[in-house]
């Protein structure tokens, strides 16, 4: 029996050093992530990192004073200065100013700030993975709906493709079937909706705009139903 105990002790006295050879590495590489992790955290609180941008625009070891002076040198040349929409015919661009759209470089600090900043062991984890990528974030914006609406509506006044009637051509004993042609109507509520939550994730576009198909009141099948057209040239 003693011989049996003493097996069983060597037994978990062997199981016991082989945790510890396993846990203990294991238990050193966590504490070396979470001191380094939070020990950098606490650099880029003052000197941003090599791998962040903003819109383009790297803030490579620069304090948060500069990183903000940068940003408004350089924003708009790297990530627009005109909001891009289209219809199904055309593009369109609209300078910032005009519909009351700018770069608020106060929210995208914060933003950033919360990117680099742990909170918690989690945010620690999160903060090394970070580090290890490339981050290039979207810059917040602001607007003004009220001139980006006039914006929409002066577009649609200009934009808006209206819908083009059958037509019959009769010259000189010839006579030609002009086909219809369907519009359409920019619809502002929707394409507003659209573009405001594009604006919302720091984009500048560009956006489709959310259109209404309009159609002619005589089709070019219209024509051949006619019973006083449908004669014509025989």
């Amino acid at each position: 029996m003693r011989e049996i105990g003493n097996a069983a002790e060597k037994k978990m006295d062997y199981n016991g050093r082989l945790i510890r050879a396993i846990v203990l590495p294991v238990i050193t590489v966590v504490l070396t992530l979470l001191l380094t992790s939070i020990t950098l955290s606490f650099r880029d609180a003052r000197i941003y990192p090599s791998n962040i941008s903003v819109g383009g625009v790297e803030l490579a070891g620069l304090t948060q004073k500069e990183a903000v002076n940068l940003l408004n040198q350089k924003l708009p040349a790297s990530w627009g200065n005109e909001l891009l929409i289209y219809s199904p015919v055309y593009t369109i661009s609209i300078p910032l100013e005009k519909a009351g759209i700018f770069y608020d470089i106060s929210a995208t600090m914060a933003q950033l700030d919360e990117l680099l900043q742990p909170q918690g062991l989690a945010g620690v984890f999160k903060h090394s993975i970070i580090r290890g990528s490339e981050v290039n974030i979207n810059p917040r914006l602001q607007y003004n709906r009220t001139l980006l609406k006039q914006q929409l509506e002066d577009i649609k006044r200009t934009y808006d493709l209206p819908p083009v009637n059958a037509r019959i051509i009769h010259k000189n004993d010839y006579v030609d079937y002009i086909s219809h042609k369907n519009g359409y109507a920019i619809n502002v509520a929707a394409s507003m909706d659209k573009i405001c939550a594009t604006l919302d994730q720091g984009s500048l576009g560009p956006v489709a705009l959310i259109v209404n198909e309009t159609y002619p009141q005589i089709k070019i099948d219209d024509l051949f139903k006619a019973p006083t057209l449908s004669n014509i040239g025989k």
